[in-house]
């Protein structure tokens, strides 16, 4: 049921979408080389499946654009260039390096890797909105629409594979850089028609999504396919890094992800606690991406230097925990304070007045 304006299932999803982000990010046991590491399959995917859910065309071309600014890159480059002015008063030197690092704008040119999500994100909803205007999507019969975001994907797929491993030097960004170092391109623009997919994708079946009733026997055929894949095939994917490998196989498993993720949130969305705690998280979603990656890894280096490193799986837990935990409450502290919430949240289109002191101002999604 919407709240709010909201959908429930769609925050629920965003959700689960989240922890499972910042669960790869953990070392060992949850994250890459573990064994939840197959999750990567679909994880990144589905971040941008289910924000194409909340994309729309109604409004003018330049405050669309003003308003995914504000709300994507606005928080980005405040973040990175906060870190910024905090080394130089540390180092009393400008970091030129780290300057032209955030500019860039992907995952190897920055201190807080995950914040690349943003950047490319915004690229996504700049490129999709301009796409889909131009050829008048929405318009067309749902054969056409799958032809079209299919068409996205292979042109994706093969300019991820003829520039994979896309080798920049890039000598400025980092001092003694390796020049055989793979930088990608900026804002890592060749991962782009594959995520402009799978955010297609959620678009055209954001109606399906809103109203979704469960089959068994889908999520059964789903859950399958995905574990045939992830244990007997190489399929990978990382688009954080411009790589979808063997897409014959990893787009199934992508596929079937999605799908279980969907399924799972739909009975979830029939509980109480794990229902508020999930769509908080949905909620909290910005705020979870920007801050966890250096929470969690100062709360398991300190933890693994209080209990040891026998105690992976439980500092692992901890340090999951507190990377949601903390950035949920920095999201309440933003919107409590007039100053910060101009800062973090989204102000395009909202009066900065009186009202911006009396109550927070709430994220426009659409």
């Amino acid at each position: 049921m919407p709240t709010h304006g909201r959908i429930e299932l769609i925050d629920i999803i965003r959700g689960i979408s989240i922890l499972l982000v910042i669960m790869g990010h953990l070392p060992s046991v949850f994250g890459y080389g573990g064994p939840l590491s197959d999750l990567s399959l679909f994880r990144m995917p589905l971040f941008f499946f289910i924000s194409g859910t909340v994309f729309s065309l109604n409004k003018p071309t330049t405050i669309f654009v003003l308003q995914k600014t504000d709300q994507l890159l606005k928080p980005y480059f405040v973040t990175l260039f906060a870190l910024v002015a905090l080394e130089t008063v540390l180092t009393h030197q400008l970091p030129l390096q780290a300057i032209m690092g955030v500019i860039y704008g992907n995952r190897d040119t920055i201190e807080w890797k995950p914040l690349w999500y943003l950047t490319h994100l915004w690229l996504v909803f700049i490129f999709c909105f301009l796409f889909s205007k131009s050829i008048q999507l929405f318009h067309k019969s749902l054969f056409q629409k799958s032809l079209v975001i299919s068409t996205l994907f292979l042109t994706g797929y093969f300019i991820s594979y003829s520039l994979s491993p896309i080798s920049v030097s890039l000598p400025i960004f980092q001092e003694g850089a390796n020049p055989n170092t793979s930088s990608g391109l900026p804002f890592r623009m060749e991962s782009l028609f594959i995520s402009a997919s799978f955010f297609l994708a959620g678009s055209i079946t954001k109606e399906r999504v809103k109203n979704y009733q469960p089959n068994i026997v889908y999520a059964a055929f789903s859950a399958i396919v995905f574990l045939m894949i992830a244990i007997l095939t190489p399929a990978y994917v990382d688009i954080g890094k411009g790589e979808y490998r063997y897409p014959w196989y990893s787009l199934p498993a992508s596929v079937a992800g999605i799908y279980l993720v969907v399924y799972v949130s739909y009975f979830i969305n029939r509980t109480v606690f794990a229902k508020r705690w999930l769509i908080l998280c949905g909620e909290s979603s910005l705020f979870i991406l920007i801050f966890h990656w250096f929470v969690q890894f100062k709360a398991y280096a300190i933890l693994t230097k209080f209990f040891g490193e026998e105690f992976v799986v439980i500092n692992s837990i901890i340090s999951f925990l507190l990377g949601v935990f903390i950035p949920v409450m920095i999201r309440f502290v933003v919107r409590m304070s007039p100053l910060l919430s101009i800062f973090y949240l989204p102000v395009v289109g909202k009066p900065i007045s009186i009202q911006l002191i009396r109550k927070p101002i709430k994220v426009d999604y659409s």
